[in-house]
């Protein structure tokens, strides 16, 4: 399929997949090309949609939000390992490009409802806290056609199921996200030092 970036990390991508391309032909490696959609779970950056809306939750700090409704594919982190796996196992012909995703698109609010859901607590948003980039998609989902011919793989993890699990480990990992994360658990409430810098705006956005 023919490659069309937007934007610059997109074009960094495309640079990458013909450089993998070039050194499978010239050293003879089959080079296959997985592309994974919004991949979301554990120590995913704070920034990004899902992380930055579990954080509101446990801090009852402010969501701000793009002014737009966008919808993205999200895929679980651990399904995401299963397909690498499955294609490092697979003998698939060289230059074979596989999409990795659920195949449903899901927007900013539904997400946003699901993670009150799944935490029990309120999240505050503000839509149009910043505008949307000009190259950004209203609508992305994966076609994985190819993961489930050539991999037999499709996830396993609803998107409700794989934020309890994200939740969950944020719970038990109160340290690695940012300064005064506060978590209830089994052991009590405790708050710990930082090793993010602090939470910067949520883009629920890929490119």
């Amino acid at each position: 399929e023919a490659l069309s970036p937007v934007s610059f990390r997109g074009a960094a991508k495309a640079a990458c997949s013909l450089l993998c391309y070039q050194y499978g032909r010239e050293h003879r490696v089959p080079v296959v090309i997985l592309r994974p959609f919004h991949v979301y779970g554990y120590f995913e950056p704070p920034s990004r949609l899902i992380p930055a809306a579990l954080l509101s939750a446990m801090r009852g700090s402010l969501l701000p939000l793009p002014e737009r409704e966008f919808r993205r594919d999200f895929v679980f982190v651990e399904d995401i390992v299963d397909a690498t796996i499955r294609a490092c196992r697979a003998r698939l012909p060289p230059g074979t490009v596989i999409n990795l995703g659920s195949g449903r698109a899901s927007g900013v609010k539904s997400i946003i409802e699901l993670v009150r859901s799944v935490t029990g607590r309120e999240i505050r948003t503000v839509f149009g806290a910043y505008p949307a980039r000009p190259w950004d998609t209203d609508r992305w989902a994966a076609d994985i056609r190819l993961a489930r011919k050539h991999l037999a793989w499709s996830p396993r993890h609803t998107l409700r199921a794989g934020i309890e699990k994200t939740w969950a480990w944020f719970t038990e990992n109160p340290d690695v996200y940012g300064p005064r994360v506060e978590a209830r658990g089994p052991r009590g409430s405790r708050t710990l030092r930082a090793r993010w810098p602090a939470t910067p705006r949520a883009m629920p956005i890929g490119s």
